[in-house]
Order: C-alpha cells, then sequence, then structure tokens
C-alpha cells in the first residue's frame, strides 16, 4: 500500500493538479477555544471529521492574512448508512455581517457567522488517493477580510458520521510532506475514520 501510494503521489507531484492536505481530526473539540488549526486557507486542505455525538460541533480555525475568497465544502461518504446526513458548517469571522438565530453555538462578540446547509444533491466525487467516493455539498466561496475565522461543523438534525471538510484550493505540496500525507492515507485506506458501522451498530 505504501509503495502504491508513494507512486501516486510523486505522479501528483509533477502534475499541475496535485492533492489535498489531509487533516485528521484527533480529538474532540467543546467550543473556539480548542478549535483545531487549519494551517493556511488559501492551500486545499481536507479535513477528516467525526460528529459523534448528536449535539456534536466541530471547530477549527485559521489566520487570515490578506482578504482573500474563502472556497468551502462539506462532503460526506458515500455510504448507506449517511443516505439522511446532512452536515452544515458556519463560516463564523470579522466583517460578517449576518447573525444567524438557532445556532448550537454562541457567535462571539465583534463576529457574524454564515451558514451552509448541508445536502448530498451537488452530486458524487470519487478521492483517488483515499479510494473513497463521497456525496458533495454546497461549494461556496466566501470573502474574507484579514483576521482570525472560524468554521464549525454541525448537524441541525442531529445526526452523527463522518464527513470531510474540505477548505482551499490551491492543490498543492512537497516532499516534505510526504510523510504525514501517507501515514495518513494509510490510516484513512485502513478504515482509521470510518466510523458506519459504529452508527448502523447503534441504531
Amino acid at each position: 500500500m505504501v509503495i502504491l501510494i508513494v507512486l501516486a503521489l510523486s505522479v501528483a507531484l509533477s502534475k499541475p493538479v496535485q492533492a489535498h492536505k489531509p487533516i485528521i481530526e484527533d480529538r474532540e473539540t467543546h467550543g473556539f477555544t480548542d478549535a483545531i488549526l487549519i494551517p493556511d486557507p488559501g492551500i486545499s486542505w481536507a479535513a477528516y471529521g467525526f460528529l459523534k455525538t448528536h449535539e456534536s460541533t466541530d471547530y477549527y480555525y485559521f489566520d487570515v492574512h490578506d482578504a482573500m475568497d474563502l472556497y468551502t465544502e462539506v462532503l460526506v461518504p458515500r455510504n448507506a448508512v449517511y443516505a439522511n446526513f446532512h452536515p452544515s458548517y458556519a463560516v463564523v469571522g470579522p466583517g460578517i455581517d449576518i447573525k444567524p438565530e438557532m445556532l448550537p453555538f454562541d457567535v462571539p462578540a465583534g463576529m457574524g457567522a454564515i451558514v451552509v446547509d448541508g445536502n448530498n444533491n451537488a452530486g458524487v466525487f470519487h478521492e483517488p488517493f483515499t479510494a473513497i467516493t463521497y456525496y458533495r455539498g454546497e461549494q461556496r466561496h466566501t470573502h474574507v477580510t484579514p483576521g482570525r475565522y472560524y468554521i464549525v461543523v454541525f448537524d441541525k438534525a442531529h445526526g452523527r458520521g463522518d464527513y470531510v471538510l474540505a477548505v482551499g484550493e490551491k492543490e498543492s505540496f512537497g516532499l516534505a510532506d510526504m510523510p504525514g500525507v501517507i501515514a495518513a492515507i494509510i490510516k484513512i485506506r485502513s478504515g482509521g475514520v470510518d466510523h458506519s458501522a459504529q452508527i448502523s451498530s447503534e441504531k
């Protein structure tokens, strides 16, 4: 498996279009103060997360240094267990004037939030490195200005399940990234981020 992944990544590095950098959620987050870092929102990241309980909310953060259009999307593994799992997410930060009601968290003072509701109606996407096919959600571009921003993933119907939060569009990584990327892909391919059997058994 390692050899195949290395070969696939080597081919990707030789092409203009490269691979997403994976982030695997390694802990439960409970608010903005313990959010998971997305190092550079301009680069393409794929955060593999899991809404563990019916009330789970997952928090991510990143810093914007220059005004930019932020790309975001949430995908769900194409699995019968997740046919009715439609996680939403909110982009939270300064310069956003919208303050939605009925969110499962409080928007910090001086910030607003843009909510993107989940759906599985935007087609499917096959990720070749992890060999997983996903239901696509709405692809969103949000204009953001310098400051600290957050993305909060939650499910309005209190569903549970796996998702991938995609952030950024510049798909680029170097040789120094390969050990971490390979380790993440091996974990993903070996079922380390797949909780569908657990969800199914508890229904």
